[in-house]
């Protein structure tokens, strides 16, 4: 047997029969199957339009569940089985295809007289069915990723909240720094270092302050002012 399988690129492939001729959930079932099973079990048969891209010759349904596949993971879906018709070929192969696939065509009953135009709208009917419910799948599939980018989002916005610096609360900083850390923070408002030192002191000698308007009267050198100028420095670390 020289009729080799070939693995295709599915956005390559193009078909002239529409997806709506089919029911989504069997495409649906289908696809997934086709995704645990990582490969179809039923090739399709192509013929190439150019180096570029394929015409679908046999196997419409199984075309469009290798495309459900690849809409669902893309690069697990990326590949189909085909046999590729070659010229020489090509009279065999689709002999074949009209004996051993006849049953499989998906062409609808040439309708009677009077039946005529209740067919036409029961076939619209059934293709509108099969349109709206894939809009609703891929509806919901975009509503889903939505949801994890969100939940991805608030996770790393979380880490980033983590890491950034918490403010320091004055009155705490004032009554619990050892004496160098008070000194490298205030010396960056261009406190004089004997203020740091006072600070320590008085809070040793007389108790912590109970507020920044505690440390103006205690402390000599610190007015309102200052005192200020110290409150914005540690509620902007």
């Amino acid at each position: 047997m020289k009729l080799l399988i070939s693995l295709v690129s599915v956005k390559r492939i193009q078909s002239s029969v529409e997806r709506s001729q089919f029911n989504e959930d069997d495409i649906d079932k289908a696809a997934q199957a086709i995704l645990s099973a990582e490969g179809i079990i039923n090739p399709i048969i192509l013929e190439g339009n150019n180096s570029e891209s394929y015409q679908v010759i046999s196997g419409y349904f199984e075309y469009y569940t290798a495309v459900r596949a690849r809409e669902i993971d893309p690069r697990k879906g990326e590949m189909i089985s085909a046999f590729i018709i070659e010229d020489n070929k090509e009279d065999a192969i689709k002999t074949q295809i009209e004996i051993f696939r006849k049953s499989a065509q998906i062409l609808p009953p040439i309708p009677t007289v009077n039946d005529n135009s209740d067919q036409k709208l029961l076939n619209m009917e059934s293709r509108l069915n099969n349109i709206e419910a894939r809009f609703e799948r891929q509806l919901k599939e975009v509503k889903d990723n939505y949801k994890r980018e969100i939940e991805i989002l608030n996770m790393q916005l979380t880490e980033i909240k983590e890491r950034l610096p918490k403010p320091i609360d004055c009155l705490e900083a004032l009554n619990t720094f050892e004496l160098s850390t008070l000194i490298s923070h205030l010396r960056r408002i261009k406190v004089p270092k004997n203020i740091p030192e006072k600070i320590i002191n008085e809070r040793e000698k007389n108790g912590m302050f109970k507020s920044c308007s505690d440390v103006v009267s205690r402390v000599d050198g610190i007015a309102e002012k200052r005192m200020i100028k110290i409150i914005d420095h540690f509620s902007n670390q």
